[in-house]
């Protein structure tokens, strides 16, 4: 290990990681954008890939109204800086601040003994699908630090483990030769600077916390991960100095500001040990103590609490009841997680797909990963990461992630081992390292570019519902309330500046079942006064129905809809409709058919057709696949254009509809239950309707998307 170490300068790890940077940002840039701009801008603005994004822009904008967060105020600083736009900002900083990781990755091949081999594993950690897929063109959101910053907050207590404990392998050879003292009991001295290093860290990890509520957990468990390897693989007579160096990272994490001075004072205490007369590090009891400190940073009922309930939250339990001791509820509401595409379960196979395209070298790199540990126990500080990313199989895509480093790592690090043994010396020579990594590396990055360069950029919203909510932006009051599916919140708020009543936070249960029972509802009536009577009650369903039974809930909402209350709106109210719902209406139905008795859910049929042909003489369309044309025959064919909707009935009780978007050229089929509903109905009725004009009014459409004041 110290050979390999030898090898590494600064020099040469910067220009290693340049050099994987480059590779991962190339690849990235690979993406094409062949759609036109008629459906990719508006106003010559790129439209998003992810609805979060606009979250950190609307933030960035308005933090008065809607929140400050870390990375929109650094958004900010760097629009005010460059004056690029916020949209562009937006759009191009995923694949540049994504392919840091492959930079981080490469220090920490360094650390463990070959920055060479690191340029393998920061490409493939970079451009891991899992990870790739959610940091390209558009999609700006914290993930781009989730998995960068989590690596660079391990470095400095891997640097202090590495060379200062036992490897298994040093103690599996004492061991076979009957000779535990030849392993060594003195580790390398810690400097003033990795000490430093190590509280800089862990002010940072403390930071990292306003970030995400992930950075809350892993603040506590890389401090416990380390001090478990020091406990277990400690030399003698070498445990305080990294005692020391993780109670200075462990503090500010768990211990906040309070952590923070204590940790200042314990790195006086190590930096100055000559202007402190008693020395305290070396009394007896020291050891203990600090044992004690780090245990008991990362150590509390609270932790375990939001472990426990995050765990149960990903388990995706059909009716939510987390609120309801504190809000004294009787009933349950559905769940929300398993309709997001990020946190559904996955097979293992997909789990595979989604670290590499080839599922081999992903068995090769977890294989390799744990001989990594054999050598190298330092890296046993990414094992979390690692259990992570598998649990994607419950915990949902989004995790899978965090493995990617530890694959990376598991098939560049055997590499180096199997090099140090090689009795050839021109093997194991720098320009022979360095040939076999960029080989590797660049051939690693092949099956990945050749998915990146057939993967179109899709905004996630589209153009024509972006234009309507740009419209209505100067025509609604400051202090005017929009309602729209959670989805779509962050961007409604954003091109309108106003206020949703759901967003991509605030989508819990109180704000997803009435969201969704207002667009499955076939009742404008009922959609009118559920938004009045949740308004009248501090726009909270727990606080409305504390103490309810589910049988007093099914009388409440029955009222709503089968007679008129003459309840009031303490504010304007503002209903969205749009086509792109029509993606979620399943999900969307589920939810709005909630059964508080029996807490189950029905949901209507609907689904997105491809390339198909109608007849509307006939009453007739076809989907063409494999060139196979298959008739089914309709009730009804709703096409939706700018200037009006174009109605064919044929009366022939299939119970199947379809209705046809020209405008984005989306083809939904469906069934009459889903047909009856309000986000179906309120896009193709009539503005003046009888049945829609006493409840709701027409403020803007364009035929994709229409907005209504609720009345």
């Amino acid at each position: 290990m110290q050979n390999g170490t030898s090898l590494c300068n600064w020099k040469r790890i910067l220009l290693y990681a340049i050099a994987a940077y480059g590779i991962a940002l190339g690849v990235r840039l690979m993406q094409p954008n062949p759609l036109p701009d008629a459906i990719t801008m508006v106003d010559g603005e790129y439209l998003l890939g992810t609805h979060d994004a606009y979250n950190w822009l609307i933030r960035a904008i308005d933090p008065q109204t809607f929140g400050s967060h870390p990375m929109s105020v650094l958004t900010r600083v760097f629009v005010e800086f460059t004056g690029i736009s916020y949209e562009t900002v937006a759009f191009w900083a995923p694949p540049i601040l994504a392919s840091l990781v492959a930079a981080v990755v490469v220090c920490w091949a360094a650390l463990l003994g070959s920055a060479e081999m690191g340029l393998i594993a920061g490409v493939v950690a970079a451009l891991c699908p899992g990870f790739l897929y959610r940091t390209v063109f558009g999609f700006y959101d914290t993930d781009l630090v989730m998995l960068l910053m989590p690596l660079l907050l391990t470095l400095a207590p891997a640097a202090l483990l590495q060379g200062r404990i036992h490897t298994p392998m040093d103690m599996w050879k004492a061991r076979k030769k009957d000779q535990g003292s030849s392993v060594p009991d003195a580790g390398k001295p810690v400097s003033r600077m990795l000490m430093g290093l190590l509280l800089l860290s862990g002010m940072i990890g403390w930071w990292m916390q306003e970030w995400h509520v992930f950075f809350l957990y892993l603040s506590k468990i890389f401090p416990l991960v380390a001090l478990a390897l020091v406990l277990l693989l400690g030399r003698r007579g070498g445990r305080v100095p990294l005692l020391a160096g993780l109670a200075l990272y462990a503090l500010p994490m768990g211990g906040g500001w309070i952590g923070s001075i204590l940790a200042l004072l314990l790195f006086g205490v190590h930096a100055f040990p000559s202007h402190i007369p008693a020395r305290p590090l070396e009394h007896r009891f020291a050891p203990v103590v600090l044992v004690l400190v780090i245990a008991l940073a990362g150590l509390d009922a609270s932790f375990f609490q939001s472990v426990l309930i995050r765990i149960n939250l990903y388990l995706k339990p059909v009716a939510s009841d987390g609120d309801a001791a504190r809000y004294g509820l009787k009933v349950a509401f559905p769940a929300v997680v398993q309709s997001v595409i990020e946190a559904q379960n996955m097979s293992l196979s997909d789990l595979f797909g989604y670290l590499y395209p080839v599922t081999g070298v992903v068995v090769l790199g977890l294989l390799g990963f744990l001989a990594t540990l054999w050598f190298a126990p330092s890296a046993t500080m990414l094992l979390p990461l690692l259990v992570l990313g598998l649990l994607s199989v419950k915990l949902g895509g989004r995790m899978i992630m965090f493995a990617a480093p530890a694959v990376g790592l598991g098939i560049a690090m055997p590499i180096h081992y199997l090099l140090l043994h090689c009795r050839s010396a021109r093997l194991n020579s720098g320009a022979a390292r360095l040939a076999i990594s960029c080989v590797l590396s660049l051939l690693l990055a092949v099956p990945i570019w050749a998915q990146i360069s057939a993967l179109p950029y899709v905004p996630f919203i589209s153009a024509p519902h972006v234009k309507a909510l740009k419209a209505v932006k100067g025509e609604t009051p400051a202090d005017a309330a929009i309602w729209t599916w959670w989805d779509w919140g962050y961007a409604t708020q954003f091109f309108t500046r106003k206020w949703t009543y759901s967003d991509g936070a605030r989508h819990n249960s109180d704000r997803l079942y009435p969201t969704a029972a207002i667009y499955t509802t076939d009742s404008p009536r009922f959609a009118n006064q559920l938004i009045k009577y949740i308004m009248n009650n501090d726009e909270n369903l727990y606080y409305a129905w504390k103490g309810k039974s589910a049988q007093e809930v099914e009388i409440i909402l029955a009222e709503l809809k089968d007679r008129d209350l003459g309840l009031s709106l303490p504010r304007k109210q503002y209903l969205v409709v749009t086509v792109d719902s029509l993606k979620l209406g399943a999900w969307i139905t589920r939810f709005g058919t909630w059964n508080f008795r029996r807490n189950s859910m029905q949901g209507y049929n609907v689904s997105r057709l491809g390339n198909i042909r109608v007849d509307l003489n006939q009453g007739y369309f076809a989907e063409v696949k494999a060139g196979e044309l298959t008739p089914v025959a309709v009730d009804s064919v709703d096409m939706i254009a700018a200037e009006g909707v174009e109605h064919h009935d044929y009366m022939r009780q299939s119970g199947i509809h379809l209705v046809i978007d020209m405008l984005s050229g989306s083809q939904f089929i469906m069934d009459s239950a889903m047909y009856k509903t309000m986000m179906v109905q309120m896009l193709l009725r009539k503005s003046d309707d009888p049945a829609l004009a006493p409840y709701f009014r027409l403020v803007y459409g364009n035929g994709h998307t229409r907005i209504f004041e609720v009345l």
